[in-house]
């Protein structure tokens, strides 16, 4: 029940409005809302990520992965330019934050464990 309810806790906050089940089917997204999907992800996680366990991080990289997997798809459909270039700064603003929080939850977890 835990588990479930991180999930939804996490998904629910990245994007809102949307139910995100475990085969992370990202079919709502396309050229018009990719951005702006990007835009609400990345800023969630960037005011959150003091925030989050180790876990939660797992489970935001997975669905950074299937929102990627789902960019791929929509380039092919058009996404312009302009918002494939805005997309790409934000994969490396969320590549540099993810990391270095992902780390800092873990190492709190291992000192948690210790005690």
């Amino acid at each position: 029940m835990e588990v479930a309810n991180y999930k939804v806790k996490v998904r629910s906050a990245l994007f809102v409005g949307q139910q995100i089940g475990d085969d992370m089917n990202f079919a709502w997204v396309n050229k018009d809302n990719i951005l702006q999907t990007y835009e609400t992800f990345v800023n969630t996680t960037s005011d959150n990520k003091d925030n989050y366990t180790r876990e939660e991080w797992d489970e935001i990289k997975l669905l950074y992965e299937a929102l990627d997997t789902r960019k791929n798809t929509v380039e092919k459909e058009g996404l312009s330019t302009s918002d494939n270039l805005k997309i790409a700064g934000l994969k490396t603003r969320f590549a540099t934050f993810f990391k270095i929080n992902r780390i800092s939850a873990k190492s709190t977890e291992n000192a948690e464990a210790k005690e």
